[in-house]
């Protein structure tokens, strides 16, 4: 839906609940940064095409969402990243420090 059918419809919807003290040039504003709150957060460029396909990467989650689990998820993708660096340590010392790490997580 391109920016002034959304517009259109955000100005329709809150002159139909907004006070009716509020003037038009106030609501049209307010529309027109809610549309385009909208387009940032959806990530849309404005002709129909999307930045993103599929969902939001891991890294870029916010806090609260990542954590939603108590910090396991987290602690499952950092230990991904991690078996590079402990691939020269013998593996009693690589199940150690695993092992560390999920005491600390706990």
């Amino acid at each position: 839906m391109n920016r002034p059918t959304v517009v259109r419809e955000i100005y329709a919807e809150l002159r139909r609940v907004a006070d009716p003290d509020l003037t038009a040039s106030e609501l049209l504003r307010a529309a027109g940064e809610i549309a385009e709150a909208l387009r940032q957060s959806t990530g849309e460029s404005g002709n129909g095409f999307t930045y993103y396909t599929g969902g939001v990467p891991f890294d870029r989650w916010s806090l609260d969402r990542a954590m939603a689990d108590g910090g396991w998820r987290i602690l499952r993708y950092e230990t991904e990243l991690a078996p590079p660096d402990f691939d020269d340590e013998p593996p009693g010392e690589s199940i150690a420090i695993k092992e560390w790490m999920m005491k600390v997580a706990a």
